[in-house]
């Protein structure tokens, strides 16, 4: 789903430049991109990603500006809709997200963007592990997504930013790659909250482990995973996916599988019985995708 993202930024970006300190009449939130650091990101998909080309309305809207613990934070909220029909229906995503200007802090309190009030934990259950290798020029990315922000493109800028170590990889880069490994058996991810805790530099090791840690009750919901991005052992993402509920078929196959293991005794005994058995099993396996000797 991150995909549509990078659709969104030209009016996400507007909305930073226009915003206003709050209690001034013309004070510019952001003095310039450079101090700009992308700290939280909210994807919610509402229907399926198209797979055919459609036009997209983007709507962006700011919303608080607070200064935190962690910086002056800037929220803007984004619709995105299929064919610009404002529609329940015709809404293909809704995203939040969260920017913070390093170096003006404060007291205020940054409360969670989605509420857990219909997510039951479980004991967290290793799901998948993967490790990728962060791109060693990030300007790719950028055209792609149109994210040109130059921490990420200029080493100057970098350095100018107070990157000492020069450009980081997009926050966003980092989120993509953990939603695909998120959905890494099929199951489509729903819905995502991923938090950019520590930058990546270009050509890092980045260690992905997703965990199944609750379920979602809501319809069309399924478990809930927790992806954790690691670089030497440091956590520089964690990210949190809602997956839809995968298919799920009932099937009464008639008599003869009252008991695990039912039919075995022949297969092992009689070599007409197992011929049965495995020319059975090679028809499931090609023509339906599962062994039924498996299932027996």
């Amino acid at each position: 789903p991150d995909v549509i993202v990078g659709r969104a930024w030209p009016a996400v970006f507007a909305v930073i430049a226009n915003a206003i300190v709050p209690g001034t009449d013309s004070a510019r939130v952001v003095e310039g991109l450079l101090n700009l650091v992308h700290l939280e990101h909210n994807l919610r998909l509402h229907q399926p990603l198209p797979t055919q080309p459609v036009e997209l309305t983007i709507t962006a809207t700011g919303g608080e500006v607070r200064d935190t613990l962690v910086g002056r934070v800037v929220e803007v909220s984004v619709s995105i809709d299929i064919d610009g029909a404002y529609l329940k229906d015709a809404q293909l995503a809704s995203v939040e997200e969260r920017f913070a200007i390093v170096g003006r802090t404060g007291e205020q309190y940054l409360e969670p963007v989605n509420s857990t009030e219909h997510i039951t934990d479980t004991p967290a259950s290793f799901r998948h592990q993967l490790t990728v290798t962060a791109p060693a020029s990030m300007h790719p990315f950028a055209v792609v997504t149109g994210d040109r922000n130059p921490i990420h493109v200029s080493g100057a800028a970098a350095r100018l930013a107070g990157l000492d170590n020069g450009v980081i990889v997009h926050g966003m880069w980092t989120s993509a790659i953990a939603q695909l490994v998120a959905g890494f058996d099929g199951v489509a991810v729903a819905e995502w909250s991923a938090n950019m805790l520590s930058p990546v530099l270009p050509g890092a090791q980045v260690d992905f482990i997703v965990e199944r840690t609750g379920i979602d009750s809501r319809p069309g919901a399924g478990e809930v995973r927790t992806v954790t991005a690691s670089v030497d052992g440091d956590v520089v993402l964690q990210a949190t996916a809602t997956m839809a509920a995968p298919r799920t078929f009932y099937g009464f196959p008639g008599q003869g599988i009252q008991t695990p293991g039912m039919g075995m005794d022949s297969y092992a005994s009689s070599a007409a019985a197992r011929d049965v058995w495995e020319r059975a099993d090679a028809h499931t396996r090609s023509k339906l995708g599962f062994s039924i000797l498996e299932i027996v």
